[in-house]
């Protein structure tokens, strides 16, 4: 009876180790690989990093929660060792001199704004007045203050004496360059090789001079913040998904 009892015993032993699991991964190109069940600890899935070009234009993954791609050049150039163009906030068209009294948003209130099509209910501006959405395609606009606050949060801004403009790191190690482009107020240009100015779609209501939206500014003497401001042509730097 002993001998029985352990033949059959023997034999369920060897029956689970026939009927050990595999994981089997199954390839686009239809080659698998298999895994030992027992030799797989965890299963974890990350997302992969991937840069886009729009339109001809390259957008840098800089691994920002929100997914946000940034442009490697501000709008108006095809090349990163350029400035770029200079634009009035909420005008789509780049010019020569800008005056306050000539600006879309001049002393007007969000209400104002917002019965002419030029704000949506969140104060940012329409596609129809946002110069990166009318220039680069559908795909691109302008960052919002929230975009230029997740830059800030998550990413290291160093110092570039000799470009002129800060190197803007991701903390997956990917990086875009910002120049200190300055900005253009009537005929002159104005803190050329020092600062920088980019426009955010973003209309700042609580500023009490009327038609202020929010600006990312940043200087070589390291101060790098949010500002609000109504006048000046400045730099305008797009952002995908």
């Amino acid at each position: 009876m002993k001998k029985i009892l352990l033949s059959v015993a023997t034999l369920a032993t060897a029956m689970l180790t026939l009927a050990e699991s595999k994981m089997i991964v199954v390839l686009k190109d239809g080659s698998e690989v298999e895994y030992s069940v027992k030799d797989v600890d965890s299963l974890r899935f990350e997302k992969v990093l991937t840069d886009t070009i729009i339109n001809g234009h390259l957008f840098v993954d800089l691994g920002l929660p929100s997914g946000t791609k940034w442009a490697a050049e501000n709008l108006g150039t095809d090349s990163i060792d350029t400035l770029g163009q200079y634009y009035a906030w909420g005008e789509i068209a780049t010019k020569k001199s800008f005056y306050t009294e000539s600006a879309p948003s001049y002393n007007k209130r969000f209400s104002d704004l917002y019965k002419a099509g030029i704000i949506g209910e969140d104060s940012v501006l329409t596609a129809e007045h946002d110069a990166a959405t009318a220039i680069w395609g559908e795909a691109c606009r302008m960052p919002t203050k929230e975009d230029f606050q997740e830059l800030l949060d998550n990413c290291t801004f160093n110092l570039n004496l000799e470009a002129k403009g800060y190197d803007v790191v991701g903390m997956n190690g990917k990086s875009i360059f910002l120049p200190f482009a300055g900005n253009i107020w009537k005929d002159g240009m104005y803190l050329f090789g020092t600062e920088g100015r980019i426009w955010t779609s973003t209309f700042d209501e609580g500023n009490p001079t009327p038609g202020s939206a929010w600006i990312f500014s940043y200087t070589e003497k390291g101060e790098i913040k949010l500002i609000s401001g109504h006048e000046s042509g400045r730099s305008i730097r797009p952002v995908t998904k």
